[in-house]
């Protein structure tokens, strides 16, 4: 069996550096303008996309002026509306912050009611989505937005629909690269 993620995983970065480059450093722009202007930088992510908002957050030779929201149902109401809403007012979130929101399909309703009232405050969203995926899928909030059409920025991770990318000959399930931190590392196709 030939090992397929390095191969993966290069040509994955190879495509983000040629199709990412200018919005992040749009993003890092916004990022140091939000610092300048005392504000700090907030990540959210609701199931395994606490992961990516942890690595943001509260890490050694990383961003000092950070906070990771957590959320206390730890995204039990993901395709609910209203409690992020509720969640979000009750956070210290203040004008001049920057919010990442992470959400691989952009579509259920907790990520985005807590863009909407971080938006109300007066901070801005950059959404880390994958936008192959959410074009796919209509939104489950009443707006009828998903996640990057709310967002000031958007950062598409190329995540491939269904989370799932490097098949294995003789098996009926796609193995997941880099997503997952449980003891299930694949996904049922």
């Amino acid at each position: 069996m030939t090992n397929k993620v390095f191969p993966y995983v290069k040509e994955l970065l190879i495509d983000l550096e040629s199709t990412q480059t200018d919005a992040i450093n749009e993003i890092a722009k916004a990022v140091v303008d939000s610092f300048k202007n005392n504000g700090i930088l907030l990540a959210y992510g609701a199931g395994h996309s606490v992961a990516g908002a942890l690595e943001l957050t509260h890490r050694a030779g990383g961003f000092i002026p950070s906070r990771n929201l957590k959320e206390p149902s730890a995204g039990m109401y993901e395709s609910v509306e209203g409690p992020g809403t509720v969640f979000a007012k009750r956070c210290d979130i203040r004008e001049n912050d920057i919010l990442f929101i992470i959400s691989n399909s952009g579509r259920n309703p907790l990520g985005i009611d807590i863009a909407l009232e971080a938006k109300n405050k007066g901070a801005k969203i950059v959404a880390v989505t994958s936008l192959e995926m959410s074009k796919e899928v209509s939104s489950k909030h009443s707006s009828g937005k998903r996640l990057f059409e709310v967002a000031d920025y958007v950062l598409d991770n190329k995540v491939v629909s269904g989370d799932a990318s490097i098949e294995v000959e003789g098996m009926s399930i796609k193995f997941v690269v880099c997503r997952r931190l449980r003891r299930q590392f694949y996904f049922r196709q």
